[in-house]
């Protein structure tokens, strides 16, 4: 999964600023979503990978252990929603 410049600034701003989500909440939902997005494209891509056996050399170990930081990430992402906003991310 490759991001353009614009998009992986944006990744990076968003998390950058976590716990917080300034903003009001139409613009921290939207940054969420494009977060989430982001992580689940990542997750596709790995799975893939794992699943094809991956690249010669490629270390299986640490593709899994992406996955768990991915899986990690997401849950960081919608606890501290919850918290913010005292209900769930609705699925988009």
């Amino acid at each position: 999964m490759n991001l353009d410049d614009t998009a992986a600034e944006r990744l990076l701003a968003f998390c950058g600023r976590l716990p917080a989500f300034p903003g009001d909440q139409r613009q921290v939902e939207s940054n969420a979503r494009f977060a989430l997005e982001c992580f689940a494209q990542r997750r596709s891509a790995i799975e893939n990978e794992i699943h094809t056996g991956g690249q010669p050399g490629q270390d299986m170990a640490a593709l899994r252990c992406e996955l768990e930081a991915l899986d990690a990430a997401h849950s960081v992402v919608t606890q501290l929603w919850q918290r913010r906003f005292g209900t769930a991310l609705a699925a988009g």
